[in-house]
């Protein structure tokens, strides 16, 4: 067995605060299967300045990003159709809904804890790719470009949810803080596929870790609409493959195993899945004397209410969520031949990622049929993409997504209409996550060039 250190928050003078991150070995495939930790220590500054610093670096940076995939998944499930709070339950949520009528911009916006620990990953990652890059030499490599991997996810998944004119400041090791201007949704997908692209340029002898890459970058080209780049940077991407890293519970002395929701942010018997949330959401469960398609695992509970399955045999807690996968790869091939107008091939696709999945009952997902217009192959795209990545942070990206790219009326699209709860709150016709409100927060305080967001539109 061998020892290594996880950081879990930013350095800074002093001592720095560390996780024991117990391992078999030490290399990538080991890091992103690891399965246990323990409370730490107190590690001094001066043995980070070093080959093996910078690796205690990396692996505190893949650890915080692990901690903000489940964050954001939590607050795409909760501020979409994906969960919805239990009636006569009070709001207390992870994130706080606002409306803007103050600034005079259209509404509404979520506050959103999601983005500091968006803003707090970037960092990580990018302190540990210029200490590796100081320290590590030709070792490091893999290293570097799991680290460029995952920073190219952090940028896509920040423009997945962010108002557009997000500003991305820069933070050099040592403190050194430069601030940034805003960038435009599309600016901060361009910034993930370059960031992909360095990671790509490094020499790893690893056909998992070049696979992620092509697969992050291709992320970032689908949602910039460049269907057919993303559809051939994945065309070698087989079905069964995918990357992922386990999620922590909080140690509430109820359960300490690895799940994929944080168990502080989502807690049992809290939130339920609904049909048709706010009148356009996905019919998610299935009718009664229907089989359930298990990619959305569900749970009665007695009341009439489907609760999202914590500690049942349809839980997340020996699933992870991929970084990137093989049915990944298929569905953007779909957008791409369903954007080129090759329906067979977009439906071939579709029913590719089917028949991996299966039914409650065990058997296989049937194959399904072209529903005969160009509205109803979107609806179908994104409905299979629904299902696929249900609860994965991926479906707020796509509401945006339908709007901006495929041109739908946000009344059409996000929940409307009164939100479930004690507290009766009303859903508006779209939802971005903003960075920070103005006057709080590290760039409202310390970077002259933030003004908030240019567009809270979709």
């Amino acid at each position: 067995m061998k020892t290594f250190i996880k950081l879990s928050k930013n350095l800074g003078s002093g001592y720095v605060l560390f996780l024991l991150f117990t391992l078999t070995g030490c290399n990538l495939s080991d890091i992103t299967n690891s399965a246990k930790t323990i409370d730490g220590e107190m590690i001094p500054p001066d043995r980070i300045e070093s080959p093996e610093g910078a690796r205690w670096v990396y692996l505190g940076a893949v650890g915080k990003f692990n901690q903000y995939l489940g964050l954001q998944a939590t607050s795409v499930a909760i501020f979409t159709d994906e969960l919805a709070l239990l009636p006569d339950l009070e709001q207390i949520s992870i994130d706080v809904r606002a409306n803007l009528d103050v600034v005079n911009r259209p509404g509404p916006y979520v506050i959103s804890s999601t983005t500091s620990s968006s803003q707090a990953t970037r960092v990580q990652l990018e302190q540990a790719i210029q200490l590796l890059d100081k320290y590590s030499g030709v070792s490091g490599n893999p290293m570097k470009a799991h680290a460029y991997a995952l920073l190219s996810l952090t940028y896509t998944m920040i423009a997945d949810v962010t108002c557009s004119g997000y500003a991305i400041s820069e933070s050099k090791w040592g403190g050194e803080f430069i601030p940034g201007r805003a960038l435009s949704t599309d600016s901060l997908y361009a910034r993930a596929i370059a960031i992909a692209e360095k990671g790509l340029a490094i020499e790893t002898d690893s056909l998992p870790l070049t696979l992620l890459l092509k697969g992050v970058k291709a992320r970032a080209l689908n949602s910039q609409g460049r269907y057919k780049d993303a559809s051939d940077m994945v065309s070698d991407v087989p079905d069964i493959f995918a990357i992922s890293e386990v999620f922590l519970a909080s140690k509430t002395g109820v359960d300490t195993s690895l799940k994929y929701f944080p168990q502080i942010s989502l807690e049992p018997a809290r939130y339920t899945i609904l049909n048709n949330k706010g009148g356009n959401g996905l019919d998610w469960v299935a009718a009664l004397g229907s089989q359930q398609d298990m990619r959305v695992p569900v749970r009665a509970d007695g009341q009439g209410n489907f609760i999202y399955p914590l500690n049942t045999d349809f839980s997340f807690s020996s699933r992870s969520v991929s970084y990137f996968s093989g049915v990944e790869a298929r569905l953007i091939e779909a957008e791409y031949y369903l954007d080129a107008g090759q329906v067979p091939q977009f439906i071939e696709r579709i029913n590719s990622v089917r028949r991996l999945y299966k039914l409650r009952s065990g058997a296989q997902l049937a194959d399904t049929t072209d529903p005969g217009s160009p509205s109803g192959r979107i609806d179908l795209l994104f409905r299979e993409r629904a299902y696929t990545f249900y609860a994965t942070g991926r479906r707020l990206g796509d509401l945006r997504k339908l709007t901006r790219r495929y041109g739908r009326d946000p009344e059409n699209v996000w929940p409307i209409g009164p939100s479930e709860g004690k507290l009766i709150l009303t859903y508006g016709n779209n939802y971005v996550f903003v960075p920070e409100v103005q006057g709080l927060g590290e760039e409202a305080t310390n970077n002259p060039n933030y003004e908030a967001c240019e567009s809270y539109e979709p």
